[in-house]
């Protein structure tokens, strides 16, 4: 699913004309409702009008660069994370840099930042309106059909459900809801399956690797 800016930018339109409306709305009643009142002559209300439409317009106009701004911002801040995590799904050396282990041990790591990922897509799209409630909810549970996604949410579900922003939370919300019914109709129906270079996100050395996945008698499951 490939998500842009193509849905700030509509609903910025659809603001843009609004605010062709209220002007014009604004323009109506300044001259035509103080007029009786103020026994003004028509070129004191023309200018009248014309200095209570040019701060209206000023002042909507400054509110919709600030959210524009700030919609930039956020939008720099998630590219600027995704492609730092893309760094370590490329070159799985990078992913000690984060600190303990992110999986459990037998698990690829690169598999949570691809759920990450796969989360903050959506999220964004949700936010933008591009995608709906229902719509969330079918890729989450369809996700949730999957052991990795399951342990993920399982890890730091409940990290990610802090978010500071209210429309975050609120995404998660649904999330954490679904997760609750996929655990509750029991395992998933898909298991997690190594891949075939298990070794390199491990160890360097394949026969460490070996060692290791022998000693192993699994991940821990879900409680």
């Amino acid at each position: 699913m490939h998500v842009s800016k193509a849905g700030f930018t509509a609903h910025s339109g659809k603001i843009a004309a609004l605010l062709a409306v209220l002007s014009a709305a604004a323009f109506v009643g300044a001259v035509v409702l103080p007029a009786p009142h103020l026994g003004l002559d028509s070129g004191d209300q023309d200018w009248m009008a014309a200095g209570i439409v040019t701060l209206f317009v000023a002042a909507t106009s400054t509110l919709i660069q600030r959210k524009q701004m700030s919609h930039e911002r956020l939008w720099l801040q998630r590219e600027y994370t995704t492609n730092i995590v893309q760094m370590a799904m490329d070159d799985p050396v990078y992913a000690q840099c984060w600190g303990p282990r992110v999986t459990p041990p037998d698990m690829d790591e690169r598999l949570f930042y691809y759920v990450n990922m796969m989360l903050t897509v959506w999220s964004y799209a949700w936010e933008q309106r591009q995608i709906g409630d229902q719509q969330v909810r079918a890729y989450i549970r369809a996700s949730f059909e999957s052991e990795v996604s399951r342990e993920y949410w399982r890890i730091f579900g409940a990290w990610r459900s802090h978010s500071r922003r209210r429309r975050e939370r609120a995404f998660y919300q649904m999330i954490a809801d679904e997760y609750r019914r996929a655990v509750e109709s029991g395992p998933p129906s898909r298991s997690y399956e190594p891949p075939m270079n298990l070794a390199t996100p491990l160890d360097p050395k394949s026969s460490r690797a070996k060692r290791r996945r022998s000693k192993s008698s699994g991940w821990p499951r879900q409680p």
